[in-house]
C-alpha cells in the first residue's frame, strides 16, 4: 500500500512538471510573438516602406498576381 501511494506521489510530480513545461513553452511562444510583431511594426523606422514592398513583390513566388 505504502509503494502505491509513493507511485502516486512520483507520478503526480510528472504531471505537474509536465504542465509547468507546457506552460512555460506557452508564455515563451507568446514573447516571441509579440517580439515579432513589435519587429514588424518598427521595420519602416530602418528602411522605407515602399522599398521594402517593392522586395517583397519582387521576390514573391505569385508576383505576377501581385502587381496587378
Amino acid at each position: 500500500m505504502r509503494f502505491a501511494f509513493v507511485n502516486i506521489r512520483f507520478y503526480s510530480f510528472l504531471v505537474l512538471a509536465f504542465s509547468f513545461l507546457e506552460a512555460y513553452k506557452m508564455i515563451i511562444t507568446k514573447i516571441s510573438l509579440i517580439l515579432f510583431n513589435i519587429g514588424k511594426n518598427t521595420s519602416h523606422l530602418f528602411y522605407n516602406c515602399d522599398e521594402a514592398s517593392k522586395v517583397l513583390v519582387t521576390n514573391h513566388p505569385m508576383k505576377h498576381t501581385l502587381m496587378k
